[in-house]
């Protein structure tokens, strides 16, 4: 009877096996730089075989590991455990009492592995379970290397705020700027008076608010036309200067102007062009004008692009570079405005 004892253990362990649930690992290998579903990731194979499972779910779970062997964590739903661990899988059903598959791929993007910034070791090992998360088999450690990208932290921008701020140019002349979060803007230009030359006297009295007409004893002082006596000049009020006010919308890209001294209104559009050639002398007032001789443009040349582009006025002529100008004689580039004294 005791003889017979070994030999009946030695059969009940040959039926448990033949009927308990068995899974071998037998080989895994991976591909990198792989793209699938428009993610760039890797792909882990594995040939395995299981037992007893014919019919039922198996799962080929692939885990992620740290240079320490400490399970990676990732944000990423489709790639996560309960705890947060990356993890991939792939369910396979045996249809034969022994079956052995081949290749079960289990694919991995980069992004859901949230590596470290820089080049790191890492690891990967396979597990296959059943149904129930019972693990028939596990692999060993297989080592990677992976380069993280580097980290950027968003940092939301602070709401726009009114900004205010000044220009000033090689002329004397200088533009406030108010700028709204809107994009709307406000510009404030002021610029010498050419007429008076800054000095806030009438051109032809000098202040006096008198002139002297006739010849010899019929000389007699007559009020001055110009002025209205009150030996102001009469463009810009007697202040010395000229005053634009330029409003700019963002939604409609113009520009509406506001000439302060003459209270003449000028309205630009994105993609309009304010500078062409487009004065007539013959719309002088005076042609025997002492400043511009009957031509009525202002001799002066406003040679600075960014003022000018500013001011946001009708220039009535612009001169190429290179060519002749016939109001100033020069050869650079420049723009001329309306004679001040005959144009008012």
């Amino acid at each position: 009877m005791l003889n017979r004892f070994p030999a009946l253990v030695v059969f009940i362990l040959c039926n448990l096996y033949s009927f308990s649930q068995t899974a071998k690992i037998q080989d895994v290998w991976v591909d990198y730089n792989i793209f699938k579903n428009d993610m760039k990731g890797l792909s882990v194979h594995t040939k395995f075989s299981v037992r007893n499972m014919q019919d039922k779910k198996v799962e080929c779970i692939v885990a992620f590991y740290d240079e320490n062997k400490n399970r990676i964590k990732t944000s990423s739903t489709n790639y996560q455990t309960s705890n947060n661990s990356a993890v991939t899988w792939t369910y396979v059903t045996p249809k034969y009492k022994s079956t052995t598959f081949n290749d079960v791929e289990c694919f991995m993007p980069y992004k859901a592995l949230e590596m470290a910034e820089g080049k790191h070791r890492y690891y990967y090992k396979v597990f296959v379970r059943d149904a129930d998360a019972n693990i028939l088999a596990s692999s060993d450690y297989y080592r990677f290397k992976g380069t993280g990208a580097k980290k950027t932290t968003n940092v939301k921008s602070a709401p726009k705020q009114t900004k205010t701020y000044r220009h000033t140019f090689a002329n004397g002349s200088y533009t406030d700027v108010t700028e709204k979060p809107d994009g709307s803007s406000t510009h404030i230009h002021h610029s010498p008076c050419r007429s008076c030359k800054s000095s806030g006297l009438c051109s032809m009295c000098h202040g006096a608010g008198q002139r002297i007409s006739g010849w010899g004893r019929y000389q007699s002082l007559t009020m001055c036309t110009f002025c209205g006596a009150s030996g102001k000049c009469k463009f810009c009020g007697g202040t010395g200067e000229n005053v634009m006010v330029s409003f700019y919308d963002h939604k409609s890209q113009s520009m509406e102007s506001f000439d302060v001294n003459s209270g003449k209104k000028y309205f630009s559009v994105a993609g309009g062009n304010s500078h062409d050639n487009n004065y007539n002398s013959s719309t002088s007032n005076n042609s025997t004008c002492n400043n511009c001789h009957g031509t009525g443009v202002d001799p002066y040349p406003w040679s600075d692009p960014a003022s000018n582009a500013l001011q946001r006025l009708p220039w009535c002529y612009t001169n190429s570079e290179g060519s002749q100008c016939p109001y100033c004689s020069e050869r650079a580039w420049h723009q001329h405005y309306k004679c001040p004294s005959c144009n008012p």
